[in-house]
Protein backbone atom coordinates (compact mmCIF):
# COMPACT_ATOMS: atom_id res chain seq x y z
CA UNK A 1 0.00 0.00 0.00
CA UNK A 2 0.69 3.70 -0.86
CA UNK A 3 0.36 6.72 1.18
CA UNK A 4 -1.35 10.02 0.63
CA UNK A 5 -1.43 12.74 2.87
CA UNK A 6 -1.48 10.13 5.79
CA UNK A 7 -4.36 7.76 3.97
CA UNK A 8 -3.29 4.41 3.25
CA UNK A 9 -4.61 3.70 -0.91
CA UNK A 10 -3.81 0.71 -2.59
CA UNK A 11 -1.53 0.51 -5.41
CA UNK A 12 -2.78 -0.44 -8.93
CA UNK A 13 -0.73 -2.47 -10.12
CA UNK A 14 -1.93 -3.27 -13.29
CA UNK A 15 -1.48 0.63 -13.65
CA UNK A 16 1.50 0.76 -12.70
CA UNK A 17 2.86 -1.89 -15.39
CA UNK A 18 0.68 -0.04 -17.97
CA UNK A 19 3.29 3.02 -17.35
CA UNK A 20 6.36 0.99 -17.43
CA UNK A 21 5.42 -0.28 -20.61
CA UNK A 22 4.25 3.06 -22.30
CA UNK A 23 7.34 4.77 -21.37
CA UNK A 24 10.01 1.72 -22.39
CA UNK A 25 8.26 2.17 -25.79
CA UNK A 26 8.74 6.21 -26.04
CA UNK A 27 12.26 6.23 -26.86
CA UNK A 28 11.85 4.32 -29.98
CA UNK A 29 9.27 7.15 -31.20
CA UNK A 30 12.16 9.53 -31.03
CA UNK A 31 11.62 11.03 -27.54
CA UNK A 32 14.60 11.71 -24.95
CA UNK A 33 14.29 10.62 -21.20
CA UNK A 34 13.35 13.67 -19.95
CA UNK A 35 10.25 13.94 -22.25
CA UNK A 36 9.29 10.24 -20.96
CA UNK A 37 9.88 11.11 -17.41
CA UNK A 38 7.08 13.93 -17.82
CA UNK A 39 4.54 11.88 -19.55
CA UNK A 40 3.92 9.24 -16.47
CA UNK A 41 5.28 11.31 -14.09
CA UNK A 42 8.22 9.96 -13.13
CA UNK A 43 11.67 10.67 -12.50
CA UNK A 44 14.10 10.88 -15.34
CA UNK A 45 16.15 7.82 -13.32
CA UNK A 46 13.57 5.93 -13.20
CA UNK A 47 12.46 5.91 -16.80
CA UNK A 48 16.75 4.81 -17.56
CA UNK A 49 16.09 2.32 -15.52
CA UNK A 50 12.56 1.06 -17.01
CA UNK A 51 14.12 1.40 -20.49
CA UNK A 52 17.67 -0.42 -19.81
CA UNK A 53 15.32 -3.33 -17.95
CA UNK A 54 13.07 -3.66 -21.35
CA UNK A 55 16.11 -3.44 -23.46
CA UNK A 56 18.27 -6.14 -21.81
CA UNK A 57 14.96 -8.30 -20.63
CA UNK A 58 12.25 -7.44 -22.81
CA UNK A 59 8.46 -7.51 -21.69
CA UNK A 60 9.08 -9.84 -18.87
CA UNK A 61 11.24 -7.08 -16.88
CA UNK A 62 8.27 -4.86 -16.32
CA UNK A 63 5.48 -7.67 -15.63
CA UNK A 64 3.89 -6.90 -12.48
CA UNK A 65 5.38 -8.46 -9.95
CA UNK A 66 2.57 -11.85 -8.49
CA UNK A 67 2.45 -9.93 -5.12
CA UNK A 68 4.26 -7.40 -3.14
CA UNK A 69 5.87 -7.67 0.51
CA UNK A 70 6.44 -10.74 2.75
CA UNK A 71 4.29 -13.50 2.54
CA UNK A 72 1.39 -13.98 5.07
CA UNK A 73 2.34 -16.22 8.56
CA UNK A 74 -1.06 -16.21 9.49
CA UNK A 75 -3.31 -18.90 7.46
CA UNK A 76 -6.38 -17.24 5.87
CA UNK A 77 -8.78 -18.32 8.80
CA UNK A 78 -6.28 -16.66 11.87
CA UNK A 79 -6.10 -13.76 9.72
CA UNK A 80 -9.94 -13.54 9.49
CA UNK A 81 -10.20 -14.33 12.82
CA UNK A 82 -7.82 -11.40 13.94
CA UNK A 83 -9.55 -8.88 11.81
CA UNK A 84 -10.71 -5.83 14.19
CA UNK A 85 -14.29 -4.91 11.60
Amino acid sequence: MGSRAGVRVRRDFDALEKRRFEASRLPDEGLNQTDIAHRPKVSRSTVVRWVGQYRHHRREALCKAERAGRKPMLSPKDQHASRVC
